[in-house]
């Protein structure tokens, strides 16, 4: 049975993977480019420049992506999460993302990697 997450598998055997890009909100549209390649690993839902709002729409976007095949072997759903700026924290972002069914998330505008670690801890530490 192949990996329900296509993503990381892709990157543990260093292979190229496919993916798309989602700028609408709705299941509908999220379930219908999840379906519409059979090589796709990885779909982003687009909370930066995109019309999906964080909340609901990445749970209900990441939802429809992973079961969009029967069998629960989905493309990956990976989120992109709005840019806050230098002097807001994206930790809470990032916990919605990932609590929504993320897989992975993209951070527009990283900081230097002190200030994106310490990020990272307080989400793995839940601080």
């Amino acid at each position: 049975m192949p990996s329900a997450h296509r993503l990381a598998t892709a990157l543990r055997s260093n292979v190229p993977s496919f993916g798309a890009w989602l700028t609408l909100p709705g299941t509908i549209h999220a379930r219908t480019l999840a379906r519409s390649s059979p090589h796709l690993d990885w779909v982003l839902i687009d909370c930066e420049h995109g019309l999906i709002p964080l909340v609901p729409g990445v749970a209900e976007s990441a939802t429809a992506i992973q079961s969009s095949r029967g069998d629960g072997t989905g493309p990956s759903p990976v989120v992109r999460i709005p840019a806050t700026g230098t002097s807001t924290g994206t930790g809470w972002q990032i916990k919605h993302a990932l609590d929504g069914g993320a897989r992975g998330i993209l951070v527009p505008f990283v900081r230097p990697f002190p200030i994106v670690l310490a990020e990272l801890v307080i989400q793995l530490f839940d601080l």
